[in-house]
């Protein structure tokens, strides 16, 4: 797991400043949160644990907001310091991007951690899930950046669909959201563990006979080998975006 850091230039193009592999604890709570997302549930103030079909109060340890809260706390103090030193000034941290599978308390915990180390911090819309950050990144909130004919388009009242891919070390996940000129509505979100590319580094050099082949994975060098991603995972995503596209046909 990463943070990053960068600001922009007067062209409004962003400008990395900062790419820092988090330490072991950062590391280990992202990977809890992925394995755990959507087992752990909050209901009328408390906090429940599913199994199966049924749920169990959770032990105070399984969410430790303070612990958590350090966590990011130190993770934003350290690219902070680091895109500061790139620039050789002080830096202010303007806006912090949370993972899209965080649940409410682990985003409550970025918050809280982004105000202690950024006395800046004043409105809301400064913490954003990372759909969002993709999103605006790419500036597709105009007819035009979505490659809609400007004098037909209504990039509010249409529906505007976008596909976006993220390509970790330990998942491929893919997620469709509808977005208009102010809105980034993530509509579904599917994640295959067995496709980041530690499974797949690991499935290349199992299987490839090669000569120097794993030279060429340790250089990121895919050029001369064939990489087959197992037909079950194609057609699930195949299926995903066929199942959104005729939902959002008969809601019309």
């Amino acid at each position: 797991m990463f943070s990053t850091a960068a600001h922009f230039t007067a062209q409004q193009l962003p400008v990395p400043l900062a790419y820092v592999k988090g330490g072991q604890e950062y590391r280990s709570y992202h990977a809890d949160v992925l394995a755990n997302e959507g087992v752990r549930i909050n209901s009328l103030g408390k906090w429940y644990v599913r199994e199966g079909g049924s749920l169990i109060p959770a032990p105070p340890d399984l969410h430790d907001h303070d612990r958590t809260q350090s966590i990011f706390n130190d993770a934003l103090r350290t690219i902070q310091e680091a895109a500061s030193q790139t620039l050789q000034r002080p830096l202010q941290i303007a806006t912090v991007s949370v993972p899209q599978h965080f649940n409410d308390s682990s985003e409550f915990a970025v918050v809280e951690a982004f105000k202690q180390v950024e006395p800046s911090y004043k409105q809301p819309w400064q913490v954003i899930r990372s759909g969002a950050a993709t999103w605006l990144a790419y500036g597709l909130y105009t007819c035009e950046a979505l490659g809609l004919n400007h004098d037909k388009c209504d990039v509010d009242d249409d529906l505007n669909t976008i596909i976006m891919v993220e390509y970790d070390e330990t998942y491929f996940q893919l997620s469709i959201a509808d977005v208009g000129s102010v809105t980034c509505n993530i509509e579904t979100r599917v994640r295959y563990a067995d496709l980041g590319e530690n499974a797949i580094l690991e499935a290349v050099a199992n299987t490839s006979q090669e000569a120097g082949i794993q030279q060429k994975i340790l250089q990121n060098d895919y050029s001369g080998s064939a990489i087959t991603i197992e037909k079950k995972h194609s057609a699930n995503i195949e299926n995903t975006l066929s199942d959104f596209l005729m939902e959002q046909e008969s809601a019309a």
